[in-house]
């Protein structure tokens, strides 16, 4: 699944941009980022799912995740907020099974393992996207830092879940870094 942002719009990351550090974004990230997402998708959508051999236990890795799964609401779908003027792509939204807690819980995959600040702020404008444009309630925002090669592949992911007042709180921060975002980029004068 590809992200191609065709919006007219910029997208969460764009905007959390100045608050991410690049050095640790190389192309080679990306394509693996490309890759592993398009794997995950890929399955989500009972799609066939084409082996990748570069990068193989970061898929492993969310097949642990996989039976947990109980019903797929939303996989890679762009969506836009055309008042607000911006967009976003969620990973997967999905009703999960007992484990956690059967939340509707919006996730984002991530090949990092390192954890990074800007994940909650992107995590909550995707919860407001999804929200604002289907009705859909969402009950946690998570990531999955998928398990790369240094990392037993026979491990789950590393999960993290934000609790509702840290969403709000990501989602306040990622209002402020929408209004920096248009002011310094020009679509406001002063």
């Amino acid at each position: 699944m590809p992200y191609k942002n065709d919006t007219g719009y910029p997208s969460s990351t764009e905007i959390l941009s100045p608050w991410i550090d690049k050095d640790y974004f190389k192309p080679i990230h990306s394509e693996r980022g490309m890759s592993v997402h398009g794997q995950c998708a890929a399955n989500l959508l009972n799609l066939p799912v084409l082996p990748q051999h570069r990068w193989p236990t970061y898929y492993e890795s969310f097949l642990k995740l996989r039976p947990h799964i109980l019903e797929v609401y939303v996989v890679e779908i762009r969506y836009v907020d055309e008042d607000l003027g911006f967009c976003g792509q969620p990973d997967l939204i999905a009703r999960m099974d007992e484990t956690y807690n059967n939340w509707t819980i919006l996730w984002d995959w991530k090949t990092s393992q390192a954890r990074y600040k800007y994940w909650g702020p992107q995590t909550a404008s995707y919860k407001h996207l999804v929200e604002t444009n289907t009705g859909l309630p969402i009950d946690r925002c998570a990531t999955a830092r998928l398990r790369g090669p240094n990392n037993n592949p026979h491990l789950p992911p590393l999960i993290d879940i934000f609790q509702p007042e840290q969403t709000e709180f990501h989602w306040q921060v990622f209002c402020n870094a929408l209004i920096n975002h248009n002011f310094f980029g020009g679509k406001y004068g002063y």
